[in-house]
């Protein structure tokens, strides 16, 4: 089988296209054969073994061509000058003769007199034939030279710069091979190692050989050139000689406490800080953070102030990762860069107390991530090679959340370096008796079923599968919910029950305690307990706030001088802003004294200013709870003041009635809304004028321990 299958696979290796080469039609015309076709094709008769290779059905020698048939031809394929190696967000490129641009990802060709542009904050690495490389930053624009198959052997790769900035790569250059870039004001000619060549916009060059190889200057078309030695720089003005060279500044170092490794919970993005010591010459600092995985390959560049030596990057998901700093002084020449600053972001399974992922809400652009919301029970395993803690509590291989509130995750590495964390937020669940009663006393009779009617809120959700947990001599029944969202759950104090009692809230089929409240035993016979704290919560509380509002003073009025001009044109305009102050005592949460005082400034429909002045005291009624309705009636005094020529001084006894509503936004603050009805003196004869008020109003709540509940 063998022999019958190699001839076959080596005919058709003959016949395998050359990825060298490309195919373009002929058309046979009379009197061709292979020989002339040959010869006016390819320059040689002899190369008539050319078009057999690639026209395998033509059959046996010799051919007999027929006029009008096509033949394939090959001819040498135009190598690109180079090629986009790696590119971060938007990166083109621009073929001479083409107008438009055509975005230019990894692996892109770039061909003799293309353009390539970074656009804002994009980064892209060119490679060329002869494997000398680019690094281009932001609003960069590189058109790409390289040179003819014969003379890049002579004079290696040539790029021209346009504006902004790159950083050559030569290390990997042998036999003398030279980079040459020109810019608006000047040619250098680079030989191994690495430099910074930079463009602003008046079109002068910087050129910074950060070391390892030659770097040589001459302005424009001037032949004289300057030599850059290693860790020097000189600028080039259009039209002016090269500067002579000056040192660069000195490269920045790290300090020895940047964290090796950033933690964060699966789903979430994480920051990554370092920090360095500070550069004398240094006007600001350039920060370089790139992603190991894309061979190093830059991928945000931001330019620091020199007041700072640190930096943060937000947003990365895991992997490996590397900052540089270099230093710029006030000529714009930049330092060789620092080392890599290696670092990386791990991610572990945040999970809730029932095993579940616990969800993280992505962080906002160019944000650090906020503390994750969890329950107490909360957990995750450290990855390999960190122990981790929560707040102060010893470092371990797993985390479990307690206590309440946002707490940090502290993590070492094996080296005891610190390593980044994230922040949690424990939710904390409170437990009260449900209904009006906030005291949170519990008493049970012994050797009696009693039922407990439990209130449980928090600032974020909790399962609604729990059960309680009590000490030894309790009997406790499986826990269930009402209508109105409290549990209930029954109990029975065996004679073994010792009181006060601790019982725990805990996720149903786990050991995961949420909360906890007190439970007291009481005796056969004896009498319940009363509960002074949440009776001092009932009574005795004070408010104290302010208002702002309209009232519409009624067009019968008689706030006005017995003498006035303007008696039979007292209209004042149809809304007047109202504002004042008010204070409140209550004996009793449901009843309660207020007084208020405020001011009215307005004016007549004719035009006249005027000023309204009242003072008042009301009796409040109003039903407990977060949300409380309330009704009032009172007394006082309503007040005009004006110019004499208007409607004089003036001051009525008055009554009103109303109501609305109040919330407490939170345990000392209330927010309140009321509509009510100020009866005054009418010009009518035994009638009364009515100007109804609306009012909006906030409130300071004192001698309150508690919200209602929520």
């Amino acid at each position: 089988m063998f022999s019958l299958i190699a001839p076959v696979v080596s005919l058709l290796a003959s016949y395998a296209p050359d990825s060298d080469v490309e195919l373009y039609d002929y058309t046979v015309k009379k009197g061709d054969s292979c020989a002339s076709i040959s010869k006016q094709e390819f320059g040689s008769r002899k190369a008539y073994r050319r078009i057999h290779k690639h026209n395998p059905d033509m059959g046996s020698t010799p051919h007999k061509l027929v006029p009008g048939s096509i033949l394939k031809l090959p001819r040498e394929k135009v190598k690109p000058a180079a090629r986009v190696t790696a590119a971060e967000r938007k990166v083109e490129a621009r073929a001479p003769s083409d107008k438009g641009w055509k975005s230019a990802g990894q692996g892109f060709e770039l061909f003799r007199g293309w353009r390539v542009s970074t656009l804002d904050r994009a980064f892209a690495e060119v490679t060329f034939r002869d494997t000398s490389r680019i690094y281009m930053r932001e609003n960069t624009l590189v058109i790409i030279y390289g040179g003819a198959e014969g003379k890049a052997r002579r004079t290696g790769t040539t790029a021209k710069l346009d504006k902004g900035a790159l950083r050559s790569s030569l290390g990997e250059l042998s036999g003398g091979k030279t980079l040459a870039i020109e810019t608006p004001s000047s040619n250098t000619e680079l030989t191994g190692g690495s430099a910074l060549i930079t463009v602003d916009p008046e079109g002068t060059s910087r050129v910074a050989n950060h070391g390892g190889g030659k770097a040589k200057v001459r302005s424009g078309k001037s032949r004289k050139a300057i030599s850059v030695p290693e860790r020097m720089g000189s600028k080039v003005r259009k039209g002016k000689p090269p500067s002579a060279p000056k040192p660069l500044p000195d490269t920045p170092t790290w300090a020895p406490e940047n964290a090796s490794t950033y933690l964060i919970p699966d789903g979430a993005s994480g920051t990554i800080t370092g920090g360095w010591a500070r550069v004398a010459k240094a006007e600001t600092y350039r920060v370089e953070v790139g992603q190991m995985a894309q061979g190093g390959f830059v991928m945000t560049s931001v330019q620091i102030p020199k007041s700072a030596t640190s930096f943060e990057v937000h947003g990365l998901p895991p992997g490996e990762y590397f900052a540089m700093v270099a230093a710029v002084d006030n000529d714009k020449f930049e330092s060789p860069p620092s080392r890599l600053y290696k670092t990386k972001v791990v991610s572990t399974a945040l999970l809730s107390p029932t095993g579940d992922a616990v969800p993280v809400a992505p962080a906002d652009a160019g944000r650090p991530m906020a503390p994750v919301r969890v329950l107490p029970g909360a957990r995750f395993d450290v990855p390999a090679g960190l122990t981790c803690g929560l707040g102060a509590a010893d470092l371990g291989s797993t985390v479990i959340a307690t206590g309440a509130g946002v707490q940090q995750v502290r993590c070492q590495d094996t080296d005891n370096k610190t390593v980044g964390g994230f922040a949690v937020d424990v939710v904390e669940i409170r437990v009260a008796k449900a209904g009006n009663d906030e005291s949170g006393a519990f008493a049970v009779r012994r050797e009696a079923l009693t039922t407990l009617d439990l209130a449980l809120s928090s600032d974020g959700e909790f399962p609604v599968k729990l059960a309680v947990r009590a000490p030894k001599g309790f009997d406790v029944s499986q826990m269930r919910r009402t209508e109105d969202g409290s549990w209930l759950v029954d109990v029975t104090a065996g004679e073994t029950a010792i009181s006060p009692a601790v019982f725990e809230i805990i996720i149903a089929g786990t050991d995961v305690a949420l909360a906890d409240f007190p439970v007291t035993i009481l005796e056969p016979g004896e009498p319940e307990p009363e509960a002074p704290e949440a009776k001092k919560r009932d009574t005795h509380m004070f408010e104290a706030g302010v208002y702002g509002g309209f009232i519409s003073v009624s067009d019968n009025h008689e706030l006005l001088t017995a003498d006035s001009p303007l008696a039979t044109d007292r209209r004042i305009v149809n809304i007047s802003p109202d504002v004042g102050v008010r204070l409140g005592y209550y004996p009793v949460r449901q009843f309660g004294i207020e007084l208020e005082g405020g001011l009215a400034p307005t004016r007549l429909r004719e035009g006249s200013d005027v000023l309204l002045f009242e003072g008042r005291a009301s009796l409040i009624a109003q039903l407990p709870g977060r949300v409380t309705p309330y009704v009032l009636l009172g007394a006082g005094v309503t007040g005009l003041t004006s110019d004499p020529d208007v409607l004089g001084d003036d001051t009525d006894a008055s009554f009103h009635w109303g109501g609305g509503v109040k919330v407490l936004a939170t345990k000392n603050l209330a927010i309140r809304l009321g509509l009510r009805d100020v009866v005054l003196g009418s010009s009518e004869p035994a009638s009364f004028s009515h100007s109804p008020q609306l009012l909006l109003g906030i409130s300071g709540v004192f001698r309150r321990t508690s919200a209602e509940k929520r």
